[in-house]
């Protein structure tokens, strides 16, 4: 037997070896691989990339086991949690380059919770009462949205909704002056945050 296939047969024993112990120890196993791959992200992407090259049957079907065994999203809420500000940033650069979905995402909510919309429009009156309010016609508020060019006023998107620009949480009046015209998606990140006047341009993108 010469040297070669010597080498050929000894890796071969080693893999089996290493399969059996793996299945014998899954969870150490994956600890194992999950440290590798956090101490040598280059050489695991690059060592994925080749796997997924070579054999994409087997890459799929990895996938979507992953994904049906739940594991992918216990990830996703293990990362979450311990990056809540990265994720925060996630979504609203998402929600940014996808306005159109979060508003159609929006109106299916409205269509599908019929009961939590009305108690939100009551809550919303219950506010008024606590705060200035004039009448606001349905011209005062065209001019309004006219002066703004019908954009939002934090991002200069098509306008659908108006903003109480110092929320009625906070104390803010039901009056033109604190009306603004704004797109859903910034009215949704806006939501009742409010920090002075001074501080208004955080608000803008």
């Amino acid at each position: 037997m010469d040297e070669a296939t010597a080498d050929e047969i000894r890796k071969a024993k080693n893999a089996e070896r290493a399969r059996k112990w793996r299945a014998a120890n899954p969870e150490r196993a994956r600890e194992i691989q999950r440290q590798w791959i956090l101490n040598n992200p280059e050489a695991a992407k690059a060592k994925r990339a080749k796997y997924r090259a070579k054999k994409p049957a087997a890459e799929a079907a990895y996938v979507r086991a992953f994904i049906e065994s739940g594991r992918a999203a216990q990830q996703r809420r293990e990362w979450r949690a311990a990056n809540p500000e990265r994720e925060r940033e996630n979504q609203r650069r998402w929600r940014e380059a996808n306005r159109e979905k979060v508003a159609a995402k929006y109106q299916r909510w409205r269509l599908t919770h019929l009961d939590q919309e009305a108690d939100r429009q009551r809550r919303r009156e219950a506010l008024k009462l606590t705060t200035a309010v004039t009448t606001i016609s349905p011209e005062m508020l065209a001019a309004k949205f006219a002066y703004w060019g019908n954009r939002c006023w934090m991002c200069g998107t098509t306008a659908s909704q108006v903003d109480h620009v110092k929320p009625l949480t906070k104390g803010g009046a039901h009056i033109l002056a604190n009306l603004r015209p704004a797109c859903i998606s910034c009215n949704s990140r806006k939501h009742n945050r409010w920090y002075g006047v001074a501080v208004l341009s955080m608000f803008t993108v």
